[in-house]
């Protein structure tokens, strides 16, 4: 059994990009509550052996 969290974070982010991220968090959660895929999903499996 797969298991899986979402977790809308903007980690590492400065000046205007951190908004710009927010923004995209906030997209992305409307999506979700209204039973839509995400936009961006992200894969588990590499995370790992990523930063």
């Amino acid at each position: 059994m797969t298991t899986r969290s979402r977790s809308p974070h903007v980690a590492g982010s400065l000046g205007g990009e951190l908004a710009r991220l927010v923004d995209h968090a906030l997209e992305e959660l409307e999506w979700w509550a209204a039973g839509q895929s995400f936009v961006s999903p992200v894969d588990a499996a590499p995370l790992d052996s990523s930063a």
